[in-house]
């Protein structure tokens, strides 16, 4: 056998390995997704589900690296920088995926109206207005939506707390919105919720804030 490349039995040991890692890495990671959430049920599960990515990917590749290195007679340069690039390829796919599906569905808004309308008697529906109640009185009051978001951002650094419950924007929230801005315009989207052109009045959002609303949800 040559030892230049995997080959007979290497080669398929060298395939199932690949395979190991790549099918792997995506259900060890959601696996760990939901124990930390079910035994932390505070936790952020978009900084959690990165950092267990992280680690997950690190050590399935390790272990493979590790693994493919006791094969005597197939070159480990080559078997190794297979099974890195088996990890690199499914820890892409499983980033993209969490973040695309469950993230989202942490905290997404047009699932929450669709919950709603399933509950909902179907000969009659729900109305706009309905609807918008809905969102105010469960969304974001009952389930503390704008709380659980600016305590993401306190833990992502892009607030800072500037005196009792206010929060201002810190040097890394305006890093980030200067390149929430720049994708925007690259892809044509409105930049609604990237500028504030349109924000009301600090006493008008004063006046607007029901009593309850900076609660913690269940």
């Amino acid at each position: 056998m040559s030892n230049a490349s995997c080959r007979g039995p290497s080669r398929v040991a060298l395939i199932a390995v690949c395979l190991a890692i790549m099918v792997g890495i995506p259900l060890v990671h959601a696996l760990v997704c939901n124990l930390t959430l079910r035994l932390v049920p505070g936790t952020i599960l978009f900084y959690s589900g990165l950092r267990s990515l992280a680690v997950i990917g690190a050590v399935m590749v390790s272990a493979g690296c590790l693994f493919v290195s006791t094969w005597r007679r197939a070159s480990w340069p080559l078997c190794s920088g297979c099974v890195i690039a088996a990890g690199i390829v499914s820890t892409a796919l499983t980033l993209s995926f969490f973040v695309l599906v469950p993230v989202t569905l942490d905290r997404s808004i047009s699932t929450f109206l669709l919950s709603r309308l399933e509950a909902a008697d179907p000969t009659v529906g729900l109305t706009v207005s309905e609807l918008t109640r809905s969102f105010e009185a469960e969304y974001l009051a009952r389930h503390a939506a704008i709380r659980r978001r600016v305590d993401e951002q306190l833990a992502g650094g892009t607030v800072q707390p500037v005196g009792g419950d206010a929060f201002a924007l810190s040097p890394l929230g305006q890093r980030a919105l200067r390149w929430a801005r720049g994708v925007a315009a690259a892809y044509g989207v409105k930049d609604t919720y990237v500028r504030a052109v349109d924000a009301l009045p600090a006493d008008d959002i004063s006046g607007s804030v029901r009593p309850g609303d900076d609660r913690h949800g269940e």
